[in-house]
């Protein structure tokens, strides 16, 4: 007996292995300061682009080739300054490039609006991601 995946479910599997090879290659190519590696984990760990499924920190650690505690570290320092202020100041000082890729990348494999999301399961912080104004690209 022959068994076949469902088109369907053949391309959502399709859509998460490019969405993680092209997070992969960001974090290679696009990730200079501490900003864009808090702004990257913050959004690889979002619940989007649709189909596409949410990144543990586990492995949104291993793809910055990071400890485990570091990628939390991003995640709940995120969390904070919006419960805190309303609005991440990490993440506006993250590359303008780095935001424009995840944009693409995003909207190319079917997202949908830009959102920083922090958090876990037991308690998801969501904010419109406000334009990244980075003025150096160097670790302060």
């Amino acid at each position: 007996m022959k068994f076949m995946i469902p088109p369907q479910v053949m391309a959502k599997i399709v859509k998460r292995f490019h969405w993680r090879l092209a997070l992969a290659d960001m974090s290679r190519n696009l990730i200079e300061t501490e900003y864009d590696e808090h702004f990257f984990a913050v959004s690889a760990h979002g619940p989007y682009p649709r189909d596409t499924q949410i990144l543990s920190i586990r492995s949104i650690a291993k793809i910055l080739g990071r400890s485990l505690p570091a990628a939390q570290y991003h995640l709940e320092e995120h969390k904070e300054l919006v419960l805190l202020d309303g609005v991440c100041s990490v993440c506006q000082q993250a590359s303008s490039e780095l935001e424009r890729e995840l944009k693409r990348q995003r909207d190319e494999v079917g997202g949908g609006d830009l959102l920083v999301v922090a958090g876990n399961t037991s308690l998801m912080v969501a904010t419109p991601c406000p334009s990244s104004n980075l003025v150096s690209n160097s670790f302060p």
